[in-house]
């Protein structure tokens, strides 16, 4: 019994470590996807899923085959999204701003 508590227990911590390093790792990701979007200004780009999409393919090499990473990180940018625009005036814009300006 002890035993299976201590392997439940040190699941858990990896399990936690790898959640904050890809949580780490999606913040970094989103302030590259920031930038892709304020670079794309003026174009004719219709909405965040096609610069998502776009994104995911020019910037970080994702195609068809990668469709679980792809949703993975659209869950964490959107949960980003809200995050920054709701609560850091510094990212008030959304990023439909940007890419209507």
């Amino acid at each position: 019994m002890k035993d299976s508590l201590r392997k439940y227990i040190e699941a858990r911590r990896r399990s936690s470590l790898s959640s904050e390093v890809l949580d780490s790792e999606t913040e970094r990701l989103y302030s590259c996807f920031r930038d892709y979007v304020k670079s794309r200004r003026g174009e004719q780009i219709q909405n965040v899923s096609e610069i998502l999409a776009e994104f995911y393919s020019e910037v970080l090499g994702l195609n068809g085959d990668d469709r679980a990473v792809k949703s993975s990180l659209t869950r964490r940018f959107k949960r980003l999204m809200r995050k920054y625009n709701s609560s850091d005036p510094r990212y008030q814009k959304t990023l439909d701003d940007f890419i209507e300006e």
